[in-house]
């Protein structure tokens, strides 16, 4: 953050962009553990797995192998069960702290889990996480993508984002790159490789005239 603050946003996306993220695993950067909400004013080390771990249990979160099976139909009758989703040493470590398998904490468990299909989640994890996006998507009656309300796009409109813009797009756009890879969230290689700036289409901004050749007034 301090380097956004100090205004090198840009120089932070294009390594962001260039340099590969680390392996995913159930551990939590120091950085995020201690110092997330740290105040140098008052200082003090703020625990944030640890808050997650309350939350859960002040809210009344049920315990991880009942969402684990929500979401996989797995039931699980003891700590052998597990071995599909975590791995064997990370098992031996819950078994040290939780006295029973119906006792672990969803957040804990979740970190735990074998990542799937190439993804940074697990299969808990991600399917609640899916579950949360599709509600956001058709929970939300402004979504772009939905119609039937006074300020939502036309058919013609809605193709015409569809097919002009990306992240890509976003990135040429409101940054000083020159290029960027056609999948920014992936690094650049044979298959994603680096297109130029100038060579994105443009949004035809003519489609939300309100009066002209798209749109006449009756």
């Amino acid at each position: 953050m301090s380097d956004i603050w100090a205004g090198n946003a840009h120089g932070v996306l294009r390594g962001l962009l260039e340099e590969p993220s680390n392996v995913p695993d159930q551990f939590v950067v120091t950085d995020v553990k201690d110092f997330l909400f740290f105040n140098p004013r008052n200082p003090a080390i703020i625990d944030l797995p640890a808050i997650n771990v309350n939350r859960g249990r002040e809210h009344g979160v049920p315990a991880y192998v009942y969402f684990l099976e929500y979401c996989t139909g797995a039931k699980i009758t003891g700590w052998a069960d597990l071995i599909r989703f975590i791995p064997e040493e990370r098992i031996k470590e819950l078994q040290s702290v939780y006295r029973d398998f119906r006792d672990i904490d969803l957040f804990v468990g979740g970190l735990s889990e074998v990542k799937a299909f190439g993804s940074i989640l697990g299969p808990t994890f991600g399917c609640l996480n899916g579950i949360q996006f599709h509600h956001w998507k058709f929970g939300d009656r402004f979504y772009f993508e939905h119609g039937g309300e006074s300020g939502s796009f036309s058919l013609e409109q809605l193709n015409n984002i569809r097919h002009t813009l990306s992240l890509a797009n976003l990135l040429c756009k409101t940054t000083d790159l020159e290029a960027v890879q056609v999948q920014p969230l992936f690094k650049a290689s044979e298959h994603n490789p680096k297109i130029l700036c100038s060579t994105l289409p443009e949004l035809n901004y003519e489609l939300w005239r309100e009066y002209g050749p798209y749109n006449k007034k009756k």
